[in-house]
């Protein structure tokens, strides 16, 4: 049997650019059967919640959640970690329009390379929106 391996989720990419973490790809660990169970004690993953607008039923939750995430990692993470009964989740991708690639580097950019953290953050190509209608028995 191989020692216990714990999730290392700050592992630095080799990028030309600082990667936020929330922006990185997350790798789940590799199981190898024989192995001990893997145990992760804090998530890979986010969730941030934003506000629905003052149309909405008070039963829907608005979140911005992980790009990896998927319907049933957005229920049970509200499931198990803050115990909120979760009727329904439906995911949205959310695409944005970027400046062309083709455009040269801007001069900041190239000699801010030495000192990824000083650049300004990139805009986000994408989002990922989870809609969670709660269990009505709470209002």
């Amino acid at each position: 049997m191989r020692p216990v391996i714990y999730f290392n989720p700050i592992a630095l990419p080799k990028t030309k650019h600082y990667v936020p973490l929330w922006n990185r790809h997350v790798v789940s660990p590799k199981f190898t059967p024989g192995d001990p169970q893997v145990r992760m004690f804090l998530p890979p993953f986010w969730m941030k919640m934003i506000y629905p607008g003052k149309d909405c039923p008070k039963c829907l939750a608005v979140f911005k959640v992980h790009p990896q995430m998927t319907q049933f990692d957005v229920r049970q993470y509200l499931e198990k970690i803050y115990r909120v009964p979760v009727a329904s989740v439906r995911l949205k991708m959310l695409y944005h329009d970027l400046a062309p690639l083709d455009i040269a580097e801007d001069p900041k950019r190239a000699a801010g390379a030495a000192l990824p953290h000083s650049l300004p953050r990139e805009p986000e190509r994408y989002e990922k929106l989870a809609y969670v209608h709660l269990v009505s028995i709470m209002f």
